[in-house]
């Protein structure tokens, strides 16, 4: 797909009944990606608040069925972090690591389309 160049890292959270905790799985995408930000700035009555957004596009692909979720976490480029619950592998300690990490809000599965079969993910950075 054009403009597709970027690696991401997936990481997919689940539950585990046994442990009672989250786990996340992490995975470099196959697929080169689309990661574009944007800044919102808006005007508060104490000052103004900014806040970046991502937008990443993750061809289609036969052989990797994409199965994030709201709540799953990407950052861009390859991390090799695990994200384990547990300090020095708590969200927040990976979320430092890399200035572009972003929590999914929003996914569209555009994957039926006859043009640019693709997901659109979108969160804050």
């Amino acid at each position: 797909m054009f403009g597709c160049s970027e690696t991401v890292t997936f990481w997919h959270k689940r539950f585990n009944a046994d442990t009672k905790k989250d786990e996340y799985i992490r995975v470099v995408l196959p697929v080169q990606c689309k990661w574009r930000t944007r800044e919102n700035r808006a005007s508060t009555g104490s000052g103004s608040i900014t806040k970046r957004y991502a937008t990443v596009i993750i061809p289609y692909n036969a052989d990797y069925p994409f199965n994030g979720k709201i709540g799953d976490y990407m950052a861009l480029g390859s991390c090799h972090t695990e994200i384990t619950g547990e300090k020095p592998y708590t969200v927040d300690e990976v979320k430092r690591l890399s200035p572009d990490f972003m929590q999914i809000e929003n996914i569209k599965d555009n994957t039926y389309s006859p043009f640019g079969r693709r997901y659109k993910i979108e969160g804050v950075v």
